[in-house]
């Protein structure tokens, strides 16, 4: 049976020191929102503690290709794929790349525990959550303009 979307999720280590951390999340996001609007991708990035969650949402062949560009980036390490399968909808579909920095939110502590506790379904289901509270998470040129 052939799937039409693919939904990988990830998380790494943030490389750059909390001083760059402004500029870093703005290069990153702003090269992602292009790429993903090129590539008919939506996603998610969210950062806790120095580290990344992620979520790519496309059709197999861009997510994939989407990933291999994502691997070597230099502004992270320690990749680890949560979730790599055919889904049956997107669940970050407002968004060519969302950004949600986890200290603004309100539900903070509970989504933060989601993300570290190992449960690829509990990081997806923070990375949801992270999307929808509030409408918190903004494309990167509203976010930063």
């Amino acid at each position: 049976m052939s799937h039409e979307l693919w939904q990988i999720v990830y998380q790494s280590i943030r490389t750059f020191d909390n001083a760059d951390t402004f500029e870093g999340n703005h290069d990153i996001l702003q090269v992602s929102t292009r790429n993903n609007l090129r590539d008919g991708l939506t996603g998610l990035l969210v950062e806790d503690e120095g580290k990344f969650f992620q979520a790519l949402e496309g059709a197999p062949g861009p997510t994939r290709a989407c990933m291999t560009r994502i691997q070597p980036d230099k502004r992270h390490h320690g990749i680890h794929t949560l979730i790599d399968r055919a889904c049956e909808r997107r669940r970050f579909s407002r968004w060519s790349m969302g950004f949600v920095d986890i200290a603004e939110m309100a539900e903070a502590n509970q989504i933060a525990d989601m993300l570290h506790s190992g449960s690829p379904e509990r990081v997806l289901e923070a990375l949801v959550r992270a999307g929808s509270e509030h409408g918190l998470v903004q494309r990167v040129m509203g976010r930063l303009a």
